[in-house]
């Protein structure tokens, strides 16, 4: 289906070029890196997201610029650049806190704490792992405030925590319940 899914990227991206559509034509780029990354193609990825800042830039898309610094975190984790991957996370949280976007904030925090704690961060890691939590508790986004509760689960395994470990993982398979996860 990613073969299927580049086939509607590209024609998206020819109609708003042809429209002259720079903002929609720097998003489509935004996807196409994205899934380009999905398949393995991480440093043609990057040339697409790299293409869709510099229009967003241009443009003066300040939240299509936010994005691209998120989605370039992503790759450059996936890269094992963990440095490059932090300053793009940086660059995208102060976005996200400049435009009073919570949901873009708190994945743009655990972002900085993935880069964080590969590079050995790990109290940096772990506060702003405890940051992206709270955020998306606040806005009520269960299935993200999860997905972080389990990376600060593998952290305090991973620092010899067995007890906070297990207190972390039942926290949140109690909350996946609530919420009919699972059963």
């Amino acid at each position: 289906q990613l073969v299927e899914a580049a086939g509607f990227l590209d024609q998206a991206l020819d109609a708003f070029r042809a429209a002259g559509d720079r903002r929609n034509e720097a998003m489509m780029l935004n996807n196409y890196g994205y899934l380009l990354r999905m398949q393995g193609n991480l440093d043609e990825a990057e040339g697409y997201h790299l293409e869709s800042l510099a229009i967003r830039q241009e443009i003066r898309d300040r939240v299509g610029v936010g994005r691209n610094y998120s989605m370039l975190s992503g790759l450059y984790t996936a890269q094992g650049d963990y440095e490059l991957a932090r300053g793009a996370a940086t660059d995208a949280l102060a976005i996200a806190s400049e435009t009073r976007d919570r949901l873009f904030e708190g994945t743009s925090l655990a972002q900085l704490a993935n880069a964080e704690r590969r590079l050995g961060l790990t109290g940096e890691a772990r506060q702003h792992y405890i940051e992206s939590r709270d955020v998306l508790l606040s806005i009520q986004d269960t299935m993200r405030v999860i997905q972080v509760e389990l990376k600060l689960a593998q952290m305090e395994l991973d620092d010899g925590h067995p007890a906070e470990t297990a207190r972390i993982a039942s926290q949140s398979l109690e909350r996946a319940r609530e919420h009919e996860y699972i059963q």
